[in-house]
């Protein structure tokens, strides 16, 4: 009875509910994380994180059900911090900063890095960075903006 009741308790805290239960990786680098400003340091921090948070990918394919290990939107959020955005699917938005680059042509450029997690059903599945040029994010920005103005 009481074995019972115990997996109906974890089952109910959808597993993962424990640091003890998390890759100590995971823990180390998400402490260093939600410490850093953004910039440089956040970025290969950002990199550091994609490489130990869970992942559903199994060779070329992706097993949702089956994550390397579970964790839930809420211990993302108490070991990185809140989110700089949540986007209209739940996605995590985490702002890890700006690199300044000059291109073939010898024109500065500047890219700017979001570290994104995806989450089914209530447990992270995919982890991805993304590099987003500064005009593409202004329109991004306003029209966000323009959509909550509505």
């Amino acid at each position: 009875m009481i074995v019972v009741m115990g997996m109906a308790v974890a089952m109910l805290s959808g597993c993962g509910g424990k640091d003890e239960e998390l890759p100590q990786e995971f823990l180390s680098v998400s402490a260093q994380f939600k410490a850093a400003i953004a910039g440089a340091d956040k970025i290969a921090l950002g990199k550091k994180l994609k490489g130990v948070l869970p992942t559903s990918r199994k060779g070329n394919v992706f097993d949702y059900n089956n994550p390397s290990y579970n964790l839930s939107k809420d211990l993302v959020r108490e070991h990185m911090g809140q989110p700089n955005e949540v986007d209209e699917n739940g996605t995590y938005i985490y702002g890890l900063g700006v690199e300044e680059k000059a291109d073939r042509f010898g024109i500065k450029r500047k890219t700017y890095y979001d570290l994104m997690i995806e989450f089914m059903n209530g447990k992270v599945v995919v982890t991805r960075i993304t590099p987003e040029g500064e005009v593409d994010r202004e329109r991004r920005l306003k029209r966000k903006a323009a959509e909550a103005a509505l």
